[in-house]
Order: C-alpha cells, then structure tokens, then sequence
C-alpha cells in the first residue's frame, strides 16, 4: 500500500515538473513574440514586413479639430 503512495507522489511530481516545463515553454514563446513586434521590422503571419492602417482623413480632421477646441475651451473656461 505504502509502495503505491510513493509511485501516485512520483507521478504527481513529474506531472507538476511538466507543467512548470510547459509553462515556461509558453511564456518564452510569448517574450519572441513580443520582441518581433518590437524590432525595425517584424516578421508577422508570414508577412516581412509592418504595416499600419491610417484613419480615414475625415476622422482624422474631425478628432484635431475636437482638440482645438477642447484647448479652446480650457484656456477660456467655457
């Protein structure tokens, strides 16, 4: 009896030494992918290259707009 509570330790131990390797595994997984993002030029989904998406001009003027006068505002307490 004493022989199978040694092996069910045993086998919970290297259970948990496994989940510690997997863990790992995954967060060294998620630092390269954090620091491919970072870099000059990021190799993403098979992509070499970065791209970003403008907003469309007109929500572009329409949001500097709002912040000339939400300054205006500040500066006049209206």
């Amino acid at each position: 009896m004493s022989d199978n509570k040694y092996e069910i330790m045993r086998e919970i131990s290297k259970n948990e030494a496994e989940k510690v390797a997997l863990e790992a595994a995954n967060e060294k997984a998620k630092r390269d992918f954090a620091k491919e993002l970072l870099e000059e030029s990021p190799i993403m989904y098979d992509v070499p290259y970065a791209f970003t998406r403008k907003k469309p001009l007109k929500m572009r003027l329409q949001e500097k707009r709002n912040r000339i006068t939400d300054r205006i505002k500040s500066v006049f307490g209206l």
